[in-house]
């Protein structure tokens, strides 16, 4: 996968963040709460009414995964 980007610089940091994700993560998954997420929280997908958030659309992409990625892909 990462020998699919042919520049060097930024192989070299795909490379990084992966080995900072095994280093410092990876063996915490394990501990982490999972739960059914939405898995596709953005700004085409939540619908506002009154400044505040009313409704959540398209479902699609609803896996079972990591509580914490919820927000990580909001963000």
């Amino acid at each position: 996968m990462v020998n699919g980007i042919s520049n060097a610089c930024e192989r070299k940091l795909v490379r990084y963040f992966f080995m900072q994700f095994e280093l410092h993560a990876l063996h915490k998954l394990n501990k982490v709460r999972e739960s059914i997420i939405h898995n596709d929280a953005n700004d085409w997908n939540v619908l506002i009414e009154d400044g505040k958030v009313n409704s959540i659309i398209d479902f699609g992409d609803m896996i079972h995964s990591q509580l914490i990625n919820e927000l990580a892909i909001a963000l």
